[in-house]
């Protein structure tokens, strides 16, 4: 109440009310705890500044005793807002002592405060009371302190986790890069355990590792590799039928892997390896299916030291040094076709290299500038009266076409003559690589010579030889007919013989017209013959009346021409062949290695990559590992193809094929 300035001043023995109330209300305004007070009705009757500030009210405003549009007071355990009676004013009121209590402040309009809360009973010398009063204590900033330590903490121990995660992670993936390494070195699947075995136990106590591989056509699983195990162990498990109720069986069937952390355990679920415990005491076995592609081709099988569990990390590099069997075994049996392959072509070479040697006939190989690349010894000694047949070879390179029965005489004037062919050396899909020759001394050859009359088409006369060429005599040739003297020519060269009548009717003077033919022997058999021809008399009318024909026997040459363009298609194929093996091969697994190595180096390089990243990326190597495997299995059914295996044929249903 303000005191009335009309009455008079106060004395020193008057007490100064008004200005001991002022000095009070300052002084609760003043400190630095918050207060609130209420009378014995519960009414708030004081707030002070910082009281104000907690619940964001105005500095001159004191609230009602229910103001839940400004503010509400909530519990720190649930967090839901204190009943009115729960609240510290009310239960200080009450008569009960409220000594630390914590609540949360949260205004509507500003931050939410975290008090502590002390309250005491208001009452006079009578013991009347008169109200209560609770002081509130802003521990907004320690509990802000308190959780970023917390945090704090909790990034430490997870930094930890990440840092023993990631070294774990670095390991692996050197020990897998070791593995890798010397499995891809390895020229025998007899060494794949004990590789395994040596590199594995910086991370793995393992003690024995083996390798059981399907044999289909048997029906069984045998022991390809194995490390440490006992020699009557390897005996029973060897040789099981793949269709047995054992646990590397079930896993080549399954493609599922199985951990059993203790050998009891195994025994529970297969009594009929009981006879294990003993020569496998205090052992845990993981088995691992080896997998190319979708196919299970084999069971992993790994003894280690008596385990409580198998962590997952264990687990996925176990199931990777399954993947890397799988891969090391695929690449392998490619190395060993392509062995086989390599040996077939050497042993083609070898057997072509011996027919061009050992020929009568000489052979040569040219490439696309003419540069001489193959030529045999029967080919080398007519080099120097070869030298002017470029612009023959030229044409058979601009024509693609071949120029057979070319004869060449020696400028020195000898009696030498020599036959020349010429032919393009095709790829199989009619690429030009060069062109072929052959070359054959036919001088002391027995040549027949007739004259043919071509109104009449009849032979006006033949010498001896022809008896000697094709087994008639010469009065026999003069009195066949026409039609006789047709049914001597091979009957797919008809057309060919009329065109050549036609060329003869129009053949100019000291034109040589050539061909070869077949011509049947008085014995059955067919005859290849070289015939030159030309004009030797016409008649009134300029048309040409007798031809004069020399005629060569060239079955022989004709058949190592064959023989010749045989065993050149053949090497042409397996190069062919051999080229598209290794281009697929380096196409088709570049992609998955640049993927496994940009991961690996990855892993290497930043240690502290969090184990979620970390994990994805080992699975996709993983992924990209068995894409390899799948890359590898189908080369090695392309080189299969390529070497002339027939596959197993049996039928489908198209629709599942489709759908897959």
């Amino acid at each position: 109440m303000t005191p009335d300035h009309t009455e008079a001043p106060l004395t020193p023995e008057t007490p100064d009310l008004e200005g001991t109330l002022e000095f009070l209300h300052s002084l609760l305004m003043t400190v630095q705890e918050g207060i609130v007070a209420c009378d014995a009705r519960g009414e708030i009757q004081f707030f002070n500044g910082v009281t104000r500030k907690m619940h964001g009210l105005s500095p001159w405003s004191i609230p009602a005793r229910s103001c839940s549009d400004h503010y509400q007071l909530c519990s720190v355990e649930t967090l839901q807002p204190l009943a009115e009676h729960d609240t510290p004013l009310a239960r200080t009121l009450r008569g009960e002592t409220v000594e630390g209590d914590e609540m949360l402040i949260q205004p509507v309009h500003g931050e939410t405060r975290h008090v502590s809360c002390y309250g005491r009973q208001i009452k006079n010398e009578s013991g009347k009371v008169l109200g209560a009063v609770v002081t509130l204590l802003d521990l907004t900033g320690e509990k802000h302190l308190e959780e970023d330590l917390q945090q704090s903490q909790h990034l430490g121990q997870w930094e930890q986790h990440l840092r023993v995660a990631s070294e774990r992670s670095l390991k692996q993936s050197r020990v897998l890069q070791n593995i890798t390494q010397r499995l891809f070195d390895l020229t025998s699947t007899e060494d794949l355990a004990r590789v395994i075995l040596e590199e594995s136990q910086p991370l793995l106590p393992i003690k024995t590792v083996s390798i059981f591989l399907k044999q289909v056509e048997a029906g069984q699983l045998l022991v390809t590799s194995q490390d440490g195990l006992q020699p009557e162990v390897v005996q029973a498990l060897s040789g099981m039928p793949l269709n047995a109720q054992v646990p590397h069986t079930e896993v080549a069937r399954s493609g599922q892997a199985q951990f059993h952390p203790r050998i009891r355990q195994l025994q529970d679920l297969y009594p009929e390896l009981s006879w294990l415990e003993e020569t496998l005491e205090g052992a845990s076995l993981a088995f691992l299916p080896i997998k190319l592609s979708s196919e299970t081709t084999g069971t992993l099988v790994l003894q280690l030291e008596e385990k409580a569990h198998f962590r997952t990390n264990e687990q996925l590099f176990m199931e990777t040094l399954a993947d890397q069997v799988a891969l090391a075994i695929e690449r392998l049996r490619l190395h060993h076709r392509e062995k086989l392959h390599l040996q077939e072509q050497e042993e083609t070479i070898a057997r072509l290299k011996a027919i061009l040697d050992h020929a009568p006939l000489g052979i040569a190989l040219r490439g696309l500038d003419l540069d001489l690349q193959l030529a045999n010894q029967s080919y080398s000694q007519y080099e120097a009266e070869l030298q002017a047949t470029d612009a023959q070879l030229q044409q058979v390179l601009e024509t693609g076409e071949p120029l057979l029965g070319v004869q060449v005489h020696p400028a020195d004037g000898s009696s030498q003559n020599l036959l020349l062919n010429h032919f393009p050396v095709k790829t199989q899909d009619g690429r030009l690589l060069g062109v072929g020759s052959t070359v054959q001394d036919i001088s002391e050859q027995r040549q027949v010579v007739h004259l043919s009359d071509t109104a009449h088409s009849k032979t006006v006369y033949a010498n001896g030889h022809l008896h000697d060429t094709l087994g008639y005599s010469p009065e026999e040739v003069q009195r066949m007919s026409p039609e006789q003297l047709k049914q001597l020519l091979h009957a797919e060269e008809s057309q060919e013989a009329e065109e050549h009548q036609q060329t003869l009717a129009g053949l100019a003077d000291g034109v040589i017209l050539e061909r070869d033919f077949r011509m049947r022997h008085k014995d059955g058999s067919w005859r290849w013959m070289h015939s030159r021809h030309k004009v030797f008399s016409r008649d009134d009318h300029q048309k040409p009346l007798l031809v004069l024909t020399g005629t060569l026997d060239v079955t022989d040459r004709k058949a190592a021409e064959l023989a010749l363009q045989s065993s050149a298609q053949e090497l042409r194929e397996l190069n062919e062949a051999q080229k598209r093996f290794v281009a697929d091969a380096a196409h088709e697994l570049k992609n998955p290695l640049t993927s496994i190595q940009g991961n690996m180096d990855l892993m290497i390089r930043y240690r502290g990559i969090p184990e979620p990243d970390r994990l994805e990326m080992i699975s996709d190597v993983q992924k990209e590992a068995i894409r390899l495997g799948r890359l590898v299995n189908d080369m090695l059914q392309l080189a299969r193809g390529d070497s002339g295996e027939l596959f197993r044929e049996e039928e489908v249903q198209l629709d599942e094929v489709l759908l897959e």
